[in-house]
């Protein structure tokens, strides 16, 4: 995902999780990960626990986050029906994509922290 330099400071003067603010290499960091995708048994943990290796690179076991929260995303996009059912009925899309986004920093922000020197979170 790439960010304009503006939207970047937004984002990062809003991330301030448990009252730590995230600097911008920390929000560029989690907000851009890479992600590995592959059929099971596919030899996408192998090629993982290689990656993680690497000093630049900080990730942990594989959380299941978009396919955990896919139903929600689904959910809450869903403005065509005009019934506003779901999570649409509750939240605007912006809004709960920025919730998503503190979510996402939240459960990564941790491996990001064991590993400092990382430049890449691996997903």
């Amino acid at each position: 995902m790439n960010l304009n330099k503006k939207k970047i400071e937004a984002e990062a003067t809003y991330y301030t999780l448990s009252h730590q603010p995230l600097n911008k290499s920390e929000v560029n960091i989690l907000l851009a990960p890479v992600m590995i995708v592959g059929a099971p048994r596919s030899g996408t943990t192998w090629l993982q626990k290689l990656l993680l290796e690497n000093v630049a690179i900080c990730g942990g076991q594989e959380s299941q986050f978009c396919n955990v929260f896919n139903n929600a995303f689904l959910s809450a996009m869903n403005e065509k029906d005009s019934r506003k059912v779901g999570l649409s009925a509750y939240w605007e899309v912006e809004d709960f994509k920025w919730q998503m986004r503190e979510l996402w920093a939240r459960t990564f922000l941790p491996m990001l922290n064991n590993k400092p020197e990382a430049t890449v979170l691996l997903e």
